[in-house]
């Protein structure tokens, strides 16, 4: 009896955290294949696409996920303004390039001159970087804002891009 209603009011407190937000569903950075066809939809939702590449055993780029990345994504307030992906550089997983060619995990990182992990890079939907890019864990305790100004810095650019490109 005494174990079911701990049981119980273990569920009942679990219910209440969720409710008032201190217990979320876990979320997972994307590991996108088609970069092609995700960029496409960034495009058209007119977000910027965050990428950062991560490599096996690589502690710092398990902080940056884990502290920082997937806290931005369950607070859904960048849901409308970037989308977070997760490129493995030593993944054997085929992927298609922004512009539809093969490529690994490995020749994007080469495509964009990542030397050293965790470096996140923000592009648009057809690849190309249009915001300063985060190499390596930097001061965590101001870590989020320099985030927070490359988002800002990619969306601005993108949009005058927009801009531009509907004269």
């Amino acid at each position: 009896m005494r174990i079911r209603y701990i049981a119980q009011l273990g569920a009942l407190i679990a219910l209440v955290m969720a409710s008032i937000g201190m217990v979320s569903a876990d979320v997972e950075l994307r590991q996108t294949r088609d970069f092609a066809n995700q960029g496409a939809q960034e495009q058209q939702a007119g977000r910027a696409m965050l990428l950062m590449f991560s490599g096996e055993g690589c502690r710092f780029c398990t902080v940056v996920e884990e502290d920082f990345l997937k806290p931005m994504m369950r607070s859904g307030d960048y849901d409308e303004l970037v989308s977070m992906h997760k490129v493995h550089l030593s993944s054997r997983t085929r992927l298609t390039d922004f512009d539809g060619q093969p490529t690994s995990g490995r020749e994007l990182a080469e495509r964009y001159g990542v030397f050293v992990m965790p470096t996140v890079v923000f592009v648009d939907g057809q690849g190309q970087e249009v915001a300063e890019r985060r190499v390596g864990l930097m001061t965590e305790a101001y870590y989020g804002g320099y985030l927070d100004d490359s988002i800002r810095e990619a969306l601005r650019n993108i949009r005058q891009h927009e801009q531009v490109s509907a004269r």
